[in-house]
């Protein structure tokens, strides 16, 4: 079996870190071609019980 390493986070951090993949991922160079290739972009998975505002935070 695969061991995992959860880390917690802070609402603010958690909104920083999206906001920092959000422009990685959308950087367009100057002939407007995205930056960052579409097959070395990686998801961002929020994980946690219903109700404490992962929704929220991607809004």
């Amino acid at each position: 079996m695969k061991s995992q390493i959860v880390e917690t986070v802070t609402i603010a951090q958690a909104k920083d870190t999206i906001l920092q993949a959000a422009a990685v991922y959308f950087a367009r160079d100057q002939r407007g071609n995205y930056t960052l290739q579409r097959r070395r972009a990686r998801p961002i998975c929020l994980m946690g019980p219903a109700g404490i505002g992962k929704t929220e935070i991607v809004r």
